[in-house]
């Protein structure tokens, strides 16, 4: 008997595979998805918006390292901001 953590599932929709198809990835042999697809995880997007702004302040860090101005620093790490405060702004609109 199989459980239902081990019933295959579609990675489209998430409902469960037919009989016989339980080794696709997703609905599509014996007919569409009988669902809607999942939501896509807006964590992902967040996680490569912080890889980015982290990257802005890595950068900031090298530029007062050797030598560059204050200001071009600022302006680094003002960069890194948007795109976090951006990343933020999109996670709450879809929440």
């Amino acid at each position: 008997m199989t459980t239902d953590s081990e019933t295959a599932r579609c990675e489209l929709c998430g409902e469960p595979m037919p009989a016989g198809e339980e080794m696709f990835k997703f609905h599509g042999y014996s007919g569409n998805c009988p669902k809607p697809p999942l939501p896509k995880e807006p964590a992902v997007d967040m996680l490569a918006e912080m890889k980015s702004a982290a990257g802005y302040l890595r950068n900031a860090q090298i530029d007062l390292s050797i030598g560059a101005t204050k200001a071009t620093a600022i302006r680094t790490i003002e960069g890194g901001l948007r795109r976090l405060e951006a990343a933020i702004s999109k996670a709450e609109a879809q929440s």
